[in-house]
């Protein structure tokens, strides 16, 4: 028995180990924030209108505009700028008003005459990094030339409102915040993501608890049982369970 119990500390010893990162990793990681966007290809029907945003802390935010895409032909969503220019939008889909076949975004001059604003070929996403929960950003670009030689682009800017059951959502204010860089802002409940936090990363701590709680399991239950609760319970603490339910303990359940 005593050479089994010393077999196991062995084990248990080099297990936690190797549950750590490495001292250099962390530190980078810590201070550091990453995002997921694209580029996304002409489509219809909102089938490619889903983005994942990852935080630095590892949660995720998953957005679903596919629901505010309407088919070709069918009337935008629209909004007026102070000038009293109109912006027709498709998110993720194609206007209707004119301005072209793949222009998601369209202006309508006060003279009726129609510019693309951004083409939906380049259609890119991004969240709101100060706080992901308020909505997401679609940037369209390529668009028409305007007279300084810039072709026109448009931020769409969703923001989350669970109380606006609008499938399309609807148009709040449009601005020019510079020549021919528009920024249309929109309110609906399909900008609310969906939010996954990430377990507890695998600390010392977290392998000690476990470590405890196996010895005082072994003492009155056999190895394989309090071998299965040990291998929970460094699932449940963010370490890397199956090492442990399966290689460190082989040939012994």
């Amino acid at each position: 028995m005593l050479r089994v119990v010393v077999l196991v500390t062995a084990l248990l010893l080099a297990f936690a180990r190797s549950q750590l990162p490495p001292a250099s990793s962390s530190s980078s990681s810590s201070s550091s924030s990453s995002s997921s966007s694209s580029f996304l290809p002409p489509h219809a029907g909102g089938t490619a209108c889903r983005y994942t945003y990852t935080a630095a802390n590892r949660t995720t935010y998953t957005y679903d505009l596919s629901a505010m895409t309407h088919p070709l032909g069918m009337p935008d969503v629209y909004g007026y700028a102070a000038s009293g220019d109109v912006f027709f939008v498709n998110v993720c889909g194609a206007s209707s008003a004119g301005c072209g076949q793949d222009e998601a975004v369209c202006e309508e001059a006060k003279t009726y005459t129609m510019y693309g604003c951004g083409l939906l070929e380049y259609q890119q996403f991004s969240a709101l990094e100060e706080d992901p929960t308020n909505g997401v950003t679609v940037h369209y670009s390529y668009g028409t030339m305007c007279s300084n030689g810039v072709a026109r682009q448009s931020f769409v800017h969703v923001a989350c409102d669970m109380n606006l059951y609008d499938n399309y959502g609807v148009v709040t204010n449009v601005t020019e915040e510079s020549a021919c860089v528009y920024h249309i802002y929109m309110r609906s409940h399909h900008a609310c993501p969906s939010i996954h936090s990430p377990p507890s990363p695998c600390s010392v701590a977290n392998i000690n608890t476990c470590n405890k709680q196996y010895w005082s399991c072994i003492t009155s239950m056999e190895a394989c049982k309090c071998t299965n609760k040990y291998g929970a319970c460094l699932q449940s603490a963010g370490c890397d369970a199956t090492t442990a339910a399966g290689a460190v303990f082989s040939g012994m359940c």
